[in-house]
């Protein structure tokens, strides 16, 4: 074996080690960290924000940005329509 593919298989073995442990340490109960959430969160709104606005000088893409817009908005709204019906029939009925 040359020395080049000893060194391709080392660092594929350390890389396939360092997957395995991330995704050990990724399953289970996680903690909720407030303050990341909310960065993240403000950071991919920035993101999708500068998205949003270079796909606005497309006609197609503002269309298309539009309908996706509105598809989350009805998908969400959906959603939350039904927590809100599961959790007040509960208290209504008194299960």
């Amino acid at each position: 074996m040359q020395l080049q593919s000893f060194i391709y298989v080392i660092i594929g073995a350390f890389i396939v080690y360092r997957i395995v442990l991330r995704v050990r340490r990724s399953i289970g109960w996680q903690t909720l960290n407030l303050r990341r959430m909310r960065i993240f969160t403000v950071i991919f709104s920035i993101i999708g924000l500068i998205f949003l606005f270079e796909g606005a000088f497309h006609m197609i893409s503002l269309i298309s940005d539009a309908m996706g817009i509105l598809v989350g908005v009805i998908l969400l709204g959906r959603i939350m329509y039904r927590f809100y019906e599961i959790y007040t029939v509960d208290k209504v009925s008194g299960m």
